[in-house]
């Protein structure tokens, strides 16, 4: 029986709203309803959904509410803080990552490739010259 009672639709209560929905959907409407009342956090007064962030009440209340949004920030703010220290201590702990390390890897090998080529190059020179003979002894097998 309460599932079929659940289950009637009904209209919003709050005046402009013509939203229907299930009896069970109702509160949570209007938690969010663009044509429910609230109420301020800083005065205390009834304030339309809609017209909440134009709302001004006495100045000092507005001041308290507004030390006290600002201080909520700032806790935000060093929570996300030290979340990216925790973050960044860990990947500390854990070394490098993959690209540093498949990037080291290629140096390394850019090392060691490069050097073979210069020993190559180094070899081939050393060799032509040792088959080339000099102009002195040239000159002097021919002059005996």
């Amino acid at each position: 029986m309460h599932d079929v009672v659940a289950d009637i639709p009904v209209r919003c209560g709050y005046e402009g709203c013509i939203k229907v929905m299930p009896l069970r959907e109702i509160d949570a409407h209007f938690e969010v309803c663009p044509h429910g009342v609230k109420t301020c956090q800083a005065c205390g007064e009834p304030v339309p959904t809609l017209g909440v962030r134009r709302h001004r009440c006495h100045p000092v209340e507005v001041a308290i509410y507004d030390r006290a949004k600002a201080q909520r920030l700032a806790n935000t703010r060093a929570q996300e803080q030290r979340l990216a220290q925790q973050q960044q201590q860990q990947q500390s702990k854990e070394g490098p990552g993959w690209v540093e390390v498949v990037t080291g890897v290629a140096l390394v090998g850019l090392g060691i490739l490069g050097g073979i080529l210069i020993g190559k190059r180094m070899d081939k020179s050393e060799s032509t010259e040792r088959n080339q003979p000099t102009n002195q002894a040239a000159g002097n097998s021919s002059s005996e």
